[in-house]
């Protein structure tokens, strides 16, 4: 094959496992950076040519991002939360299959519960939604700061536990909030 074909292949990650049920995009996709060795998660996108972490699904960018992870659009479609390109669905997200207003959403500022990303291994959509502020298996407040530096959480950060301070004391784990 010579070199012109292969320019033409689509390039999937070496690592891709499957997204979780109840999995987020963006925790998706920062575990993805992470299990690939990328030092965070725009680092992964750019080779997809985005900037930033996609929040809302963009036709074209979401197709590129979805081929570089081995996924169908539709699949990375079905996972996003779609705006609609409507005049009257502007104002309408989905999430589980459901009609929200995107308000309800805060996809810019995550937040988790270390407790459920160590048991389960990945960031869980529904701490998306602005009512969402505890963990109700762990009875913990979700964190939204790095205990450590006092900085928002970024998706830009290097890894689901880890904040963008890499400190070694930046890491999550067992800082929680019982309620």
């Amino acid at each position: 094959m010579d070199g012109s074909k292969l320019k033409n292949l689509p390039m999937i990650l070496p690592g891709t496992p499957p997204p979780i049920k109840g999995e987020s995009l963006n925790g998706y996709l920062l575990r993805l950076s992470e299990l690939n060795g990328y030092a965070n998660l725009p680092q992964l996108l750019k080779i997809a040519g985005y900037k930033g972490a996609p929040y809302w699904y963009k036709p074209g960018i979401g197709d590129r991002i979805a081929s570089l992870i081995g996924m169908s659009s539709d699949e990375f479609k079905a996972m996003s939360y779609d705006r609609g390109s409507k005049a009257s669905s502007r104002t309408k997200a989905q999430i589980f299959g459901h009609d929200v207003s995107y308000t309800m959403l805060d996809v810019t500022n995550p937040k988790i519960c270390p407790a459920c990303v160590v048991d389960n291994g990945y960031i869980k959509s529904e701490w998306d939604l602005t009512s969402f502020i505890a963990c109700p298996d762990h009875r913990t407040i979700l964190l939204s700061r790095c205990p450590h530096c006092e900085r928002k959480l970024s998706w830009r950060r290097p890894g689901l536990l880890t904040c963008a301070c890499q400190r070694p004391s930046g890491r999550f784990l067992n800082q929680v909030n019982r309620l």
